[in-house]
């Protein structure tokens, strides 16, 4: 039988042999990769024979397949494996452009990947795609120069980042624009970031238990929270025009929309789920509500730099709109959970923070998308 050991930041599998000599290997970065083996030392054992090294490939393009065989899906999603594999062929071809094969030595250096890189980007890669690609094939190194002794040492390689981009956070017109250009329950969602400043990924957990539509409250949950003071849950006030908006989503029900040859219906559905946005059974891949955000965004004519992120464009925009309507940066802080101190995040509401908080939210306007009985507004009219 195998076991295995940790030292230090690594893991260590030992087994006996056939002569009774015991025999070890280090350098596992992991615990799952240290069972891995450790499961095919004990088959190979079991069948009466020694483990022994596998042989190197023989060239640079095999021990890059090597590496891909060694990853294949379920142990990476196939997304990204194919994704790698398309880094290592780049690569591959990139070396061979000469018509010639380079060697192992030759052709793992640290000038080879950076190369890569700087290639990549003289084609018209974009710079972060580029060091996708140049860390992936880094990437390889690093695994291969630990599996065989034939590969030189991995040494670090470092790409420069793009600078990140350019955000403004749009006015109130712009957000409304946007969502009265979005259909279904996108359209919803995105109201729900636009009236509470919440991030999308806590407005899609948020459930209609969580809501106190009489005192006009809503007791944010610490499982939905990001942040270590989000985490202890914190009771948010609510704006008027929202708490009105949801009691007309509420008495008419929760549907959701499904797209048939290009048009829109909204389905009522027989027993009301607890979830505000999207049902329990329909929980959303958040790639196409995004685009279809983004597409709203487009028609709008916003410039680009409003809606990069086109659902956390309108908490940028709560939060920017309320600091220039009310003053209160400390309120607002509050109300969408960045760091505040002296003020009550758990269980219990302040009556003085609480009137303090309302007179925020006063400051959020209404938005056109919906009547004031929750019926979706069509952008023509």
């Amino acid at each position: 039988m195998a076991s295995i050991r940790k030292r230090g930041n690594k893991y260590q599998v030992r087994w006996t042999e056939s002569d009774g000599t015991e025999t070890s290997r280090s350098g596992f970065p992991d615990r799952r990769s240290a069972e891995r083996f450790r499961r095919e030392v004990e088959a190979v054992r079991a069948a009466g024979r020694d483990w022994q090294p596998p042989k190197p490939p023989a060239g640079l393009e095999d021990l890059m397949i090597a590496w891909l065989q060694a990853h294949k899906p379920p142990m990476w999603a196939p997304a990204t494996w194919c994704s790698y594999r398309t880094a290592v062929s780049q690569f591959w071809d990139w070396l061979c452009r000469g018509g010639k094969e380079p060697t192992v030595m030759r052709g793992l250096t640290r000038a080879n990947v950076q190369g890569f890189f700087h290639h990549l980007l003289k084609i018209g890669r974009s710079q972060k795609t580029a060091a996708m690609h140049a860390s992936t094939v880094a990437r390889c190194w690093a695994w291969l120069a630990e599996e065989y002794d034939e590969v030189p040492r991995y040494k670090r390689c470092r790409f420069p980042q793009p600078p990140p981009r350019r955000s403004r956070a749009p006015v109130w017109e712009q957000g409304d624009a946007a969502i009265l250009h979005c259909h279904g329950e996108s359209r919803r969602l995105a109201g729900v970031v636009r009236y509470t400043g919440l991030r999308v990924s806590q407005a899609i957990g948020l459930r209609w238990s969580d809501f106190d539509l009489d005192a006009g409250r809503l007791d944010f949950r610490g499982e939905l929270g990001k942040t270590r003071q989000e985490k202890a849950g914190r009771i948010i006030v609510l704006a008027p025009h929202f708490v009105r908006l949801l009691e007309a989503w509420q008495r008419r029900g929760t549907h959701w929309v499904t797209n048939r040859n290009g048009a829109y219906y909204e389905r009522p559905c027989r027993d009301l789920p607890d979830w505000l946005v999207y049902p329990a059974r329909n929980r959303p891949n958040m790639q196409g509500p995004r685009r279809l955000m983004a597409r709203a965004w487009r028609a709008t004519d916003a410039p680009q730099e409003v809606y990069a992120q086109p659902f956390h464009a309108f908490r940028h925009g709560f939060i920017s709109n309320l600091n220039r309507d009310t003053g209160d940066l400390v309120g607002v802080a509050y109300l969408v959970g960045h760091r505040v101190t002296g003020m009550a995040t758990r269980s219990y509401l302040d009556p003085e923070v609480a009137l303090r908080l309302e007179r925020v939210v006063d400051k959020v306007p209404r938005c056109p998308a919906w009547t004031p009985d929750g019926q979706p507004v069509d952008h023509n009219g």
